[in-house]
C-alpha cells in the first residue's frame, strides 16, 4: 500500500493521520515512519526554539554560559509529554509548559541536560529556587515518590553519575538549604 493510504495514530496528538503526514525514520532503510506527525514535530521544535533562545538571553544578562543544545531541548519535549513533578500531560493542557532547572541557577544549577527537566508553570512557580528534595517534602500530593525516583535516574543517565551519588548530592543540597533557613531563623 502507498504510504498516502495507510494510516497511523501520532503519539502526541493522538489524531489519526495517513502516513505522509509522518517523516520517514532515516535511523531505518526500509521507509518506516516515525510514531509523531510533522505538525507536532514542527510544534515541538517551535517550543524548543523559543526556550533555549529564552535561556541564551537571561544568560548572557548573568555572564553565563548555556550548555545545552536546540537538538536536546527538543529531545527533552519530546521524551518528556508531562510535567516532571505532577504528572499533568502537555498534550491535555493548554498551558505552555516550562523547561525547569533541577537545580536552580541561583544555587548554581547550569543550563545543561542533566540539570533541565519539563514542567507545568504551576510547579515550576511553586518550586521556585528550592532544591527537589524541599519541592517532594512539601509537595507530597503533587510529586509521587515514584516521580522523584525517576527524576533521580533522569538526571543519573544524563550526568553519567550513579544514581545514588545523585541522590546523595540532592539530599546534601536540601540540607544546606534547611541549614541556611534555620541561620536565617536565628539572626532574626
Amino acid at each position: 500500500m502507498n504510504g498516502q493510504m495507510e494510516q497511523r495514530t501520532c503519539r502526541i496528538c493522538n489524531e489519526v493521520k495517513v502516513l505522509g503526514q509522518f517523516e520517514i525514520d532515516r535511523r531505518y532503510k526500509d521507509g518506516h515512519f516515525t510514531s509523531r506527525c510533522k505538525a507536532c514535530k514542527s510544534a515541538t521544535q517551535s517550543k524548543a526554539a523559543r526556550a533555549l533562545q529564552h535561556m541564551r538571553e537571561k544568560a548572557a544578562k548573568e555572564g553565563r554560559e548555556v550548555e545545552v543544545t536546540l537538538n536536546e531541548i527538543e529531545t527533552l519535549f519530546e521524551t518528556f509529554d508531562s510535567c516532571a513533578y505532577c504528572g499533568k500531560k502537555q498534550s491535555e493542557s493548554d498551558e505552555v509548559f516550562h523547561i525547569e532547572h533541577i537545580i536552580p541557577r541561583s544555587a548554581g544549577g547550569a543550563d545543561t541536560l542533566s540539570n533541565l527537566t519539563v514542567s507545568c508553570p504551576e510547579d515550576n512557580h511553586k518550586k521556585g529556587v528550592k532544591p527537589i528534595v524541599a519541592y517532594f517534602f512539601e509537595n507530597r500530593e503533587r510529586m509521587s515518590d515514584a516521580r522523584f525516583v525517576l527524576l533521580a535516574h533522569y538526571v543519573s543517565i544524563t550526568s553519567g553519575q550513579p544514581v545514588e551519588d545523585v541522590a546523595y548530592d540532592m539530599a546534601n543540597q536540601f540540607a544546606d538549604y534547611e541549614m541556611q533557613k534555620i541561620n536565617a531563623d536565628l539572626s532574626k
